[in-house]
């Protein structure tokens, strides 16, 4: 494997790994109220992006990816050990 296709696959999975733990930091939080400040982060707003960009290509059902990560129900039940 040359050097040019090494970066390609250690980016994909380092962009996966920033998503995932990025997911985790949200998920693992408990729901949010009307009280909070608008700036607290939420998974449509702030992770889905994140997830759909890096990681949705191999984490969905029938792909090579152990696990859905398609939407916060398939995600969540993995936030403890993303955070990990």
């Amino acid at each position: 494997m040359g050097a040019t296709a090494r970066v390609r696959v250690c980016g994909s999975a380092a962009w996966c790994a920033v998503g995932l733990v990025a997911a985790s930091g949200v998920l693992a939080t408990p729901a949010t109220t009307e009280a909070q400040q608008p700036s607290q982060a939420t998974f449509t707003r702030d992770v889905a992006p994140i997830l759909q960009r890096s990681c949705q290509v191999c984490h969905r059902p029938g792909s090579i990816a152990p696990m859905s990560l398609l939407t916060y129900a398939d995600a969540r039940p993995w936030a403890r050990s993303i955070k990990q």
